[in-house]
């Protein structure tokens, strides 16, 4: 049985948008991706979500910052990064 889900970040979650550099937590503004909030609202109730992400700029707990600007995006409950790996 499945349990949990892995999903994406970047330009899965959030937009990932080009004009701005350095940690998406520190943008100043932020984006999700449309229909994003639509999945999550039809996941949530049946599996743990967790984020993963691949970016150079930001770690776990920057990651969970940057979803957390996101109304519907603030109960994820973990993010791994490869940053966290370093």
């Amino acid at each position: 049985m499945i349990r949990a889900v892995l999903l994406d970040w970047g330009d899965t979650l959030m937009r990932d948008l080009r004009r701005y550099e350095g940690p998406m937590a520190e943008w100043p503004e932020v984006e999700p991706v449309p229909g994003a909030d639509e999945a999550l609202a039809a996941l949530a109730p049946r599996y743990t979500i967790a984020v993963a992400s691949n970016t150079d700029f930001s770690n776990a707990p920057l990651v969970l910052a940057a979803l957390a600007r996101i109304a519907t995006m603030r109960e994820l409950p973990a993010a791994i990064a490869r940053l966290d790996g370093r």
